[in-house]
């Protein structure tokens, strides 16, 4: 069964794409990969002020400041 997380602030629920990236640290592709490495799946922007990495059951992994 497939996991859906909700992402904080009511941003949508997603259940491959499994991370909120603050849109500065997005455009570092060091943080980027870094986080894709993490969780093992690709992952998208969200506009959204926090930096964290989730994992499949919506548990903060990582912080990336």
């Amino acid at each position: 069964s497939d996991h859906q997380i909700k992402i904080k602030n009511g941003l949508g629920l997603f259940s491959q794409f499994l991370i909120s990236v603050h849109y500065d640290s997005w455009n570092d592709k060091a943080n980027k990969d870094r986080a894709e490495e993490l969780v093992n799946v690709p992952i998208i922007p969200l506009n959204d002020h926090s930096c964290l990495v989730l994992d499949k059951l919506g548990n903060i992994i990582e912080k990336i400041d």
